[in-house]
């Protein structure tokens, strides 16, 4: 999985562009799965053939590490 931090995605714009940029940042790699670590949002959602995690810091960071390695290898 791919990681990306974004402090607010409320913004049509600014979701549009961090969503955008992941994205093609897992075409390059070669890879189906990817994280934005967030404020406060939470979301699942699927972008023509990658998944996309969005989730608030707080949640992340509340994982155990082993969480934490299950949710980069999700999908």
């Amino acid at each position: 999985a791919l990681v990306q931090v974004a402090w607010n995605i409320q913004d049509s714009q600014t979701r549009q562009r961090e969503i955008k940029a992941l994205v093609q940042g897992l075409d390059e790699l070669k890879l189906d799965h990817g994280v934005i670590i967030t404020q406060d949002y939470d979301e699942q959602l699927i972008d023509g053939d990658k998944n996309i995690t969005i989730m608030p810091a707080y949640k992340f960071f509340c994982f155990s590490d082993a969480q934490k390695l299950d949710l980069l290898r999700l999908i």
